[in-house]
């Protein structure tokens, strides 16, 4: 077992439920981006998801599907319920952030 392993035996409530809020959150960006035709990769880090396996009880993971599942079904509905002029800005701003992410050269 590692030090890590064995380190998440001694959270507190607290500490779980900051771990599952920032689990749940990330679980929610890669879904967003991912229904929105956008590479996560190019947003999250691949250590942004890694926490994930310390939730391994199914009825954890259940739920933690159900919460992601839920509230990226409320985002989602709220961004194709924009008006369409918005969402091509939306679509515009987020190629403008991702040609400027990298130098030409790089």
């Amino acid at each position: 077992m590692t030090r890590a392993t064995a380190s998440w035996r001694n959270w507190t409530i607290s500490t779980w439920r900051s771990h599952f809020r920032n689990i749940l959150t990330t679980s929610v960006q890669y879904t967003v981006l991912t229904r929105c035709v956008l590479d996560p990769s190019d947003y999250l880090e691949d250590e942004d998801l890694a926490g994930i396996a310390e939730f391994s009880t199914p009825a954890v993971l259940h739920h933690l599907g159900n919460a992601a599942s839920k509230v990226s079904m409320d985002l989602l509905n709220e961004i194709f319920q924009l008006p369409p002029d918005l969402r091509e800005i939306l679509d515009t701003l987020l190629a403008m952030e991702k040609e400027a992410a990298y130098p030409a050269d790089f």
